[in-house]
């Protein structure tokens, strides 16, 4: 058994959890052994480590009870499902941090147009979208 390990105390008569204790003499540690964490019983070395059920034989989950609980082991998306994230993805989003008209400071920033401070996910209604650096629509220049 291993300590955080669930088993049946034969003292208290619940479920319980290992717990590992050490006894130190000093600053070096003696002894550890395994108690239980409602009632600090000391477990016996013979139900600690079982020689019939290695540590190392526990059942791991398969794949497959998770694909039959779901369906299938890939999800699979719609039309309708697929148009609605592009169409998520590409909606007019009118945050300040995206609009001309706003100064980037490192205290904070603020709006040209009137001067206050603005926090980068606010929106207002004077709206302007900034160009792109590295792909201008048009240069009036």
């Amino acid at each position: 058994m291993k300590p955080g390990q669930r088993f049946f105390c034969n003292h208290c008569h619940s479920q319980s959890i290992a717990k590992l204790e050490r006894r130190m003499e000093g600053f070096t540690v003696v002894e550890e052994y395994l108690t239980c964490a409602f009632c600090h019983a000391r477990i016996p070395s013979e139900t600690a480590n079982p020689p019939d059920k290695p540590d190392n034989a526990s059942p791991k989950p398969s794949l497959s009870s998770l694909e039959n609980l779901f369906g299938s082991s890939k999800p699979s998306m719609g039309k309708a499902e697929a148009a609605f994230l592009d169409e998520l993805h590409t909606a007019a989003r009118h945050f300040c941090r995206d609009c001309r008209q706003y100064v980037k400071h490192p205290f904070g920033g603020r709006c040209s147009l009137t001067g206050k401070e603005m926090e980068p996910m606010d929106d207002c209604k004077r709206f302007e979208r900034r160009e792109d650096p590295a792909n201008p629509s048009d240069n009036k220049e």
